[in-house]
């Protein structure tokens, strides 16, 4: 998978986002990882929680924000949504 870090990442991280300046993840990666993780769409909206389709296809032609590629690893290595305890 293909990041950016830090400040190259661009943007403020939202699902929003704007100009490429905003992808912290390209397309291709994207669907290699839905790929590589066995995930459909209908999966991925769960575990990435984006309750948007139209997104997560967005997201297989023009890449996705840095606060969904944040999601992808962390899905990928198992980990829970935080939780004070």
């Amino acid at each position: 998978m293909t990041t950016t870090t830090g400040r190259d990442a661009g943007g403020d991280g939202g699902e929003g986002g704007g100009g490429r300046g905003d992808i912290a993840v390209s397309g291709p990666d994207f669907a290699a990882w839905l790929e590589a993780e066995g995930l459909t769409l209908r999966a991925a909206e769960d575990a990435l929680g984006i309750g948007s389709r139209h997104s997560l296809i967005k997201y297989q032609r023009e890449g996705a924000p840095r606060l969904v590629a944040l999601a992808m690893s962390a899905y990928s290595a198992g980990l829970k949504p935080w939780s004070r305890k």
